[in-house]
Formats: C-alpha cells, sequence, structure tokens
C-alpha cells in the first residue's frame, strides 16, 4: 500500500501544517476507542460480519489520522528548512509570491522576531534630531510624482532583506505583516509599503524640521482618516522636511502645505491594489493607535480640513480689483483737479 502525502508548495507551510493538525486531531477525537477485541472463539456466526465491518472501520480510521499528522510533519519540515527558498520564487497566480499576509509566522514573520533586520526597536537615531533645527523655508517648495506602473508587492520573509533604489518608495516587496495605523516614533519602509498597498497614506516627517510645523502635519494626518501612519524619516530630499505618501504616488514638502496635503490625501487615498480597512499585526515604535474620523470604511476623507487655498485665492482676487478699482478712481480725480487748475490758471491770465 503506498501512501501519498499532499503537496502544500505555494500556499503556505504555516497554513497547511495548521490545517491538517486540525484535520487529524478531528480524526483522533472519533477513534479514541480501543479497537475491537480478537472474535472469540465459538462466537455466533451471525454477528461476525458486524464485527469485521466495525474493525474496517477503525482500521480505515486510524490509517486516515496517521495520513493526516505524517502529512504535517512533512509540511512543518519542507517549510522550516526551504522557507526562504519557496517565497523567493514567487507563484504565477499570486502577485504575493505564495506567502499570506496577516498571518503571524514564527519561520516568516511574527511582527518580533527578527525585526532588527529592517529596524531595531532599541535604536533611537531614527527619530531623534541630533542637529540644530531646521527653520520654516522662507519660500514653500514641493514636487508631487505618481509612477504609471506599481512595483510587485511581493511579501518577504524575515530574515531576507529587503532594500530599495528609491528612499521613499511607494510600491514594491514588503513584509507579510502592516503596521497598526497610528502614530509611530519609527516605521521602516519595509513596513508601511504594506499600508499603502491596502490604501492608506503615509505621513513622514525629518525630526530635525520645525516641532510647529510637525505638530500641525501629525493633527492634520489625524484628522483627514483612521487609515494614516506618521512616523519620522531622515531619508528625505535635501530642502525637504514633510512627505505624503499614497500607493504609487508622492507628495515632497519643505513645509506644511495644507491646502496641497488636503488635496493629496482626498485624491489618493484608499485606492491601493487592495481594499483592506483592517489594522495589521506589526506594533514596534507604536505610539497610539489611528481613531476613527467618519467610521470604519472611510466614507469621507479629511472632513473636517479646511482647504485654505481656494477662498485666499477669491480674497486676493477681490482685493486685487478693489485696487484696480480705486486706482482708476483715483486717476480719474487726478485728471479732474487737473482740469480744473487748468481752467482757473487761464482765468487769472485773462484778468490779469
Amino acid at each position: 500500500m503506498f501512501l501519498f502525502l499532499p503537496s502544500f508548495e505555494g500556499v503556505g507551510g504555516t497554513v497547511a501544517r495548521e490545517s491538517a493538525l486540525r484535520s487529524a486531531g478531528t480524526l483522533l477525537s472519533r477513534v479514541r476507542a480501543p479497537p475491537p477485541a480478537p472474535w472469540p472463539d465459538g462466537g455466533p456466526e451471525s454477528l461476525r460480519s458486524s464485527y469485521y465491518l466495525r474493525h474496517s472501520a477503525w482500521f480505515m480510521s486510524t490509517m486516515a489520522v496517521w495520513y493526516f499528522l505524517i502529512a504535517a510533519v512533512v509540511a512543518s519540515l519542507s517549510h522550516v528548512s526551504g522557507a526562504d527558498n519557496r517565497h523567493s520564487t514567487p507563484a504565477s497566480d499570486d502577485p504575493h509570491g505564495g506567502v499570506p499576509m496577516g498571518i503571524p509566522n514564527k519561520v516568516c514573520d511574527n511582527g518580533t522576531i527578527h525585526i532588527e533586520v529592517d529596524w531595531d526597536p532599541k535604536s533611537t537615531e531614527e527619530y531623534t534630531c541630533l542637529e540644530p533645527r531646521i527653520q520654516p523655508a522662507q519660500k514653500d517648495f514641493h514636487y508631487y510624482h505618481c509612477d504609471d506602473v506599481a512595483q510587485r508587492p511581493i511579501h518577504k520573509c524575515l530574515p531576507t532583506p529587503l532594500n530599495y533604489t528609491d528612499d521613499l518608495p511607494t510600491s514594491g516587496q514588503h513584509r507579510p505583516l502592516w503596521p497598526v495605523y497610528g502614530e509611530y516614533t519609527y516605521v521602516p519602509p519595509q513596513r508601511w509599503l504594506h499600508s499603502l498597498e491596502h490604501g492608506g497614506i503615509v505621513f513622514l516627517y525629518h525630526p530635525c524640521a520645525d516641532q510647529i510645523e510637525i505638530e500641525k502635519f501629525k493633527s492634520l494626518a489625524r484628522g483627514c482618516l483612521r487609515r494614516h501612519v506618521i512616523s519620522a524619516y531622515k531619508k528625505l530630499p535635501p530642502e525637504m522636511n514633510f512627505a505624503v505618501l499614497a500607493w504609487k504616488c508622492k507628495l515632497v514638502l519643505s513645509d506644511v502645505n495644507i491646502g496641497l496635503i488636503t488635496r493629496f490625501v482626498k485624491a489618493r487615498a484608499l485606492k491601493g491594489s487592495e481594499a483592506v480597512a483592517a489594522d495589521g499585526q506589526y506594533t514596534a515604535g507604536l505610539i497610539h493607535r489611528a481613531e476613527l474620523v467618519t467610521d470604519y470604511q472611510e466614507s469621507e476623507v479629511c472632513p473636517q480640513v479646511t482647504d485654505l487655498t481656494d477662498p485666499m485665492r477669491h480674497v486676493l482676487t477681490a482685493s486685487s480689483k478693489r485696487r484696480s478699482h480705486h486706482q482708476a478712481a483715483e486717476n480719474r480725480l487726478r485728471k479732474q483737479m487737473s482740469r480744473l487748475l487748468d481752467l482757473y490758471q487761464g482765468r487769472s491770465n485773462a484778468w490779469n
């Protein structure tokens, strides 16, 4: 008799192992009774067939239990020995490379083991200002960019390193567990990229930026949507102190421009490649969780944030019109005074 074990390749060894163990446990609970006693000599022949049926049922149940137990062991061993090799070769039909998201796994990613590969929570350098504070710029600088195509969102297990060619990536490979939404001392891009994929918005600030500007920036983030991640980040371009990121898009600023940030968030929030509203399982560096702004599904983004740019444009336009009107009235008055003065001088000459 040959025992064929099911293949757990490409579906995640942990999930397969747990499923097999649950099935084995269910079967074990059904076959706890000892096997039937041997058929006694001289027993009634009329009951012999019933005896053999019970004996066959017990035998088949026992074989099924061993089948699932051996399958679970094989899946576990293959996952431990070849997890990285399996996950580094993406399945063609799975954009995440065969690694499920949101399932804490000690072998792959549980949010605590090997996380120092991306960032060591004991380090404070990433969110501590070690230089003089950056004063607000006299003139606002900013730039906006969106990629045409997103990089593949493959889930990479720890301790495999993940590096990016862009200091502000907005798509690409990341860890299977994403952050709980809220404010952090620091979150590495290997984590917040997963938040962007789910439609969240990431708010990054240089820790040496003006403190009043930082507080304004954080308040704006908290008032726009629950699905936000706030973090210090030193890898911003020169003269740029703030960045707002969405899936495939970024807005980078020298100072907090409420109008620009609000329009960006309203346009780009909730547009990741996956519609997932739930919090993640990563909490390293978390200061406090995000709170609801409107509702769990973010039916309205930035509801209480007023974009002052357009009203100010109307005010400036009206002011310019008033200045033009006053200038025209002043010119007319000068012409009238000039004619009156000419008339007066003409009459004075006539009298003389």
